[in-house]
This record gives structure tokens, sequence and C-alpha cells, in this order.
């Protein structure tokens, strides 16, 4: 999501062009994690870049998620 030679967020064309190869639009609700609980937020600064309005942050992280077998997790 960031240029490698300015370390600035890449446009928001070529943004919502890796959204869209994974599926993830800005419209709607979105929550955003990760593994570890620190790259969300840069998800999460990009999608409002790019208009959304609606997205959340799970403050854990896949991690912690996926160790209590309580919580629902589908792997596809």
């Amino acid at each position: 999501m960031v240029d490698p030679e300015t370390h600035a967020f890449l446009s928001p064309g070529r943004l919502a062009e890796l959204f869209a190869a994974q599926e993830v639009e800005p419209e709607g609700q979105t929550i955003v994690y990760c593994g570890g609980a620190i790259v969300e937020c840069s998800s999460t600064l990009a999608l409002e870049l790019l208009g959304a309005r609606d997205v959340t942050v799970y403050d854990g992280s896949l991690r912690e998620w996926a160790r209590d077998p309580t919580r629902p997790l589908i792997v596809d």
C-alpha cells in the first residue's frame, strides 16, 4: 500500500486495485485486522483515503482471535 521509494501511500487508483483484488470494497462495513495487531491501522487509513466511512479496527490480532476455540474462524 506504500510506495517503497517515497514511503507515501500509493495513488487512490492503485489502492482501489489492490483492495478490489482482495474483494474488499470501500462501501459498507469493513472490519480490518492483521496477524500481529499493527498493520490493520494502515489498511484502515488506506480505506479512508478511498472514501470508506464504516471501517472498524479489531484491535486484537488473528493469532489472539484464533487461540480461543469458541470464536468463529472460517478458512476458505
